[in-house]
């Protein structure tokens, strides 16, 4: 059986196409709305799965995004939305950009 790997990132030193890039921000905003560090997440972080990601911690995670996109998402959207995957993919689908935070500790 073949393996399963989750999607490449920037870190992975993979190609660093937009949606690679978004990935990369999303783990940022994950980390930073759980309290982790971006080490401690996993390869794909989810809801139930992750530390600190519970019911408390997911519509913190979706406030922390509404606020950086400027936008708010879909309450139907939001139970779907369970890891890092199917933010990225909300994401892309709806065209939003995620402002950089960037993985510098000071700046938290």
């Amino acid at each position: 059986m073949a393996e399963i790997k989750p999607p490449a990132t920037a870190r992975d030193n993979g190609p660093a196409t937009p949606a690679v890039l978004l990935r990369d921000e999303v783990l940022v905003y994950i980390a930073r709305t759980l309290a982790l560090d971006e080490q401690d997440l996993g390869a794909e972080p989810q809801f139930g799965l992750t530390p600190g990601w519970d019911s408390l911690g997911h519509m913190n995670l979706i406030v922390a995004i509404e606020s950086a996109v400027g936008s708010e998402i879909d309450l139907e959207q939001v139970p779907l939305l369970t890891s890092a995957t199917a933010i990225v993919e909300y994401l892309v689908q709806h065209n939003y950009q995620l402002p950089m935070l960037g993985s510098d500790p000071m700046s938290r």
